[in-house]
């Protein structure tokens, strides 16, 4: 996959839970999830919808979009990267939070169209 335009990360909103700092992503070759970039799977444009169509509350994410939002944490002694799991980038890549609902299980939810889904 060379050309950037047409990479795509898949956002779990299911595995994304309240009290985390970061979003949930997919790894690579459908394997597992992660909060961070060096463990995000890479997805082609037809892939990554056919995972957003197949696989309720995941979303093909776009990945010149969520690059540019990456923040620099820590995880124990090591540099990290991670998408946070704030209000203001949920909406970028077109989604709102329920603060109200419980911890466990999806509270994060579509605005009224997303173009990924």
């Amino acid at each position: 996959m060379s050309d950037e335009t047409n990479q795509y990360y898949i956002f779990s909103a299911t595995h994304t839970q309240k009290h985390e700092d970061f979003l949930t992503w997919w790894g690579p070759n459908h394997c597992g999830y992660t909060w961070y970039k060096e463990r995000m799977g890479v997805y082609s444009e037809k892939e990554a919808n056919k995972i957003a169509s197949t696989c309720q509350d995941n979303y093909a994410i776009p990945k010149y979009l969520v690059d540019q939002h990456f923040v620099m944490s820590r995880d124990c002694d090591r540099v990290v990267y991670g998408i946070p799991a704030i209000t203001s980038i949920l909406k970028i890549f077109g989604f709102k939070a329920n603060r109200k609902a419980r911890n466990y299980g999806a509270y994060i939810f579509p605005l009224k169209t997303t173009a990924s889904k």
